[in-house]
């Protein structure tokens, strides 16, 4: 906004309206006189109407909406109205006044007109949170050029040089929607950017404060077991307060840790090395790591026996299957957890399957996402960052 509480958008539409009066009227003034009388009451006239209509609408819309709707989306559906009106209108006046012209005031005025298509171009391209641009949108800036090339071929005995004309509006058309389909996937391209910065930096702002709260949690049991330790005067009471200050600190190491790692994976400071490895070797190994939480939790965790060979790097495939493992034991509310390995052809497809409670269908979609977590359910181990499936994802996107 200016001093005078007009925004970009609407000083660019009355400046347009302006220029738009002054050239009509310059070409009225210097060759109007040899246009007959009913010819250029239909020319002028025609465009007189348009500009009437186009500045009421303005007015009018000015008048009723805040001025804080005064930009190119906000006028789009007007705009666009407006180009069509108007093309309409010069195309009527092309027809009836400038058979009289001399030839180059017809260039000169067919090029003025393709100014606008230019400008047009430029305000029909938007934001796809605006909704769709249409059709009508997608050719208004190529109608005036449309009738100037009928208008060469119908009055050619008038114009010796009017297949350079025509040549020159179709490249003048071609090259206009080239360098607006250029602009529109620029910005396309823009608010897509714009659209997954802000999804990160709410997923950053969910994470932030979950990790103030998960963090916190074993903090503070460990310092409640701790004073428990130190205050209390029995043996027994002491021992069992140690194994859960420990076990405390071992939940935030385990954040931590899965934190760091992340982080380096998000980075891109990881790399992956693979190797031949056996399948048995990998799921017995990550069998033996889970086994005391499995047992603590009442899970049966099992191997299912296998003798392929994989292609992996060990450190990665551990990872994820212990992230996969981690999560069924945690959070999925089950009795048996099983993992196996099957052959896909010149791949192999790694399960982890347990028998507890099934993901609901509203956190699918963002399951594997960086910073989500499934939504609360009564009884559930919540904790974590909602780093563990997408460390997952990023692992074995690594080892592709």
């Amino acid at each position: 906004m200016n001093a005078f509480g007009l925004s970009p958008m609407l000083r660019l539409q009355l400046l347009s309206i302006g220029g738009t009066g002054v050239f009509v009227a310059g070409i009225a003034w210097l060759v109007g006189g040899a246009v007959p009388p009913l010819n250029g009451w239909i020319g002028f006239g025609s465009i007189g109407f348009f500009v009437a209509v186009w500045a009421g609408s303005i007015a009018w819309i000015r008048l009723t909406r805040p001025p804080v709707d005064d930009t190119p989306d906000g006028w789009f559906d007007n705009s666009v109205f407006c180009y069509w009106l108007g093309d309409i209108a010069c195309s009527i006046a092309l027809f009836a006044v400038c058979p009289w012209f001399p030839g180059p005031v017809v260039v000169l005025v067919v090029m003025f007109s393709l100014l606008g298509g230019v400008i047009q171009a430029l305000s029909t391209v938007r934001t796809p949170d605006h909704g769709p641009r249409g059709l009508a949108a997608e050719l208004a800036p190529h109608v005036m050029a449309a009738f100037a090339i009928i208008y060469f071929f119908v009055f050619r005995d008038s114009h010796p040089l009017w297949p350079f004309y025509i040549l020159f509006l179709i490249c003048f058309c071609a090259q206009l929607q080239l360098f607006r389909t250029m602009l529109q996937a620029a910005l396309d391209r823009a608010h897509a950017a714009q659209a997954t910065a802000e999804a990160e930096r709410d997923a950053r702002t969910r994470f932030l404060a979950s990790a103030s709260h998960d963090l916190g949690q074993p903090l503070q049991s460990a310092r409640l077991f701790f004073d428990q330790s130190a205050r209390s005067s029995d043996a027994s009471a002491r021992a069992t307060a140690t194994i859960g200050a420990r076990q405390a600190l071992g939940a935030m190491d385990r954040l931590l840790r899965q934190l760091l790692d992340h982080l380096k994976l998000e980075a891109g400071s990881m790399q992956a090395r693979p190797v031949a490895i056996e399948a048995n070797v990998v799921m017995a190994q990550i069998a033996s790591q889970f086994q005391p939480l499995a047992g603590l939790a009442g899970v049966a965790l099992k191997v299912t026996p296998s003798r392929l060979l994989l292609h992996a790097d060990p450190d990665f495939l551990e990872r994820a299957l212990g992230n996969l493992v981690d999560n069924a034991l945690r959070h999925a509310d089950s009795r048996r957890v099983l993992i196996g390995v099957r052959r896909r052809g010149d791949r192999a497809r790694i399960w982890v399957v347990d028998d507890g409670r099934a993901v609901a269908a509203a956190d699918l979609p963002g399951l594997f996402e960086d910073y989500v977590q499934g939504a609360d359910r009564a009884g559930r181990e919540r904790g974590g960052f909602g780093l563990g499936l997408a460390s997952v994802r990023r692992l074995m996107a690594l080892m592709r």
